[in-house]
């Protein structure tokens, strides 16, 4: 009997959430969280050993390194930004609303982050052409933004977190 209210109620509620609902959410919290957590491995790992270092090593492990970095930024950034960006757009009348939008500026903010910083920085670092001295100063600054993008990112997996544990998240306010 249930069932039967249930198909009746979305066939009389159009715009009623069906069985697929659920997966931009989902990819949304997972998504941010794993790119947080990526982000927090290589600061908290990488980025302490990278400081015990001489310049030259740092800069030749960084160039090793990077190419397995890559892959795991990018199979959880794209999740996330899927899953936000479709939220937002299935939230934008309900009271949820904020918190998407707040997780969609935080994720771009960690994105614009390494596009406008990290980007130059890698290739910089890379270069032959970079000082020991500038490469010390290069690493510090480095782990600075990331430290910055790593905190926009957890600010992005929070808010997702709570747009999707709100009991009023799909309700039109």
């Amino acid at each position: 009997m249930s069932q039967a209210i249930t198909a009746t109620s979305r066939v009389n509620q159009p715009n009623a959430p069906g069985p697929l609902a659920s997966i931009p959410p989902g990819l949304a919290v997972i998504g941010s969280a794993a790119y947080t957590g990526v982000l927090i491995t290589i600061g908290l790992g990488l980025g302490r050993y990278w400081q015990t270092v001489p310049p030259q090593d740092y800069a030749a492990q960084f160039d090793e390194i990077f190419e397995f970095l890559l892959p795991a930024i990018a199979i959880t950034l794209l999740p996330a930004m899927a899953g936000i960006a479709l939220s937002l757009r299935r939230a934008w009348n309900t009271t949820a609303k904020t918190l998407w939008l707040a997780a969609a500026i935080a994720l771009a903010a960690s994105l614009a982050i390494t596009v406008l910083y990290h980007v130059p920085a890698n290739n910089r670092i890379w270069s032959d052409t970079i000082t020991a001295d500038d490469l010390d100063t290069e690493r510090a600054r480095w782990l600075g933004w990331h430290a910055a993008r790593t905190i926009a990112g957890l600010t992005a997996a929070l808010a997702t977190f709570a747009a999707t544990t709100r009991h009023d998240a799909t309700d039109p306010s």
